[in-house]
C-alpha cells in the first residue's frame, strides 16, 4: 500500500483507499500541536543571554605564533 501510496503522489492522482478530509485536517491538527509544543521547548534556550556563555580557553601546548609546531616530529 505505500508504494501505491509513493507512485500516486508522484503522478499525482488519487488512489483507492485516499483518506477523507476528516482524516487530513485530524493530521493537520496534529502537526499544528506538536509543532507548537516544539516551539514552546526550544523558546527559553533561543533567548538565553550570550553573555552567559564562558569565552573559548586556548589549549596550554597551542603555538605562541601561527608558524610554531607543538609536534616534536615535525621540529625535526
Amino acid at each position: 500500500q505505500g508504494d501505491e501510496r509513493v507512485v500516486a503522489a508522484y503522478l499525482g492522482e488519487p488512489f483507492e483507499g485516499d483518506p477523507g478530509a476528516a482524516e487530513v485536517s485530524e493530521v493537520e491538527a496534529a502537526e499544528a500541536a506538536a509543532g507548537s509544543e516544539t516551539a514552546k521547548a526550544t523558546a527559553p534556550e533561543a533567548t538565553a543571554p550570550a553573555a552567559e556563555a564562558e569565552p573559548k580557553a586556548t589549549p596550554e601546548d597551542a603555538p605562541a605564533t601561527p608558524g610554531e609546531s607543538t609536534s616534536k616530529e615535525t621540529d625535526r
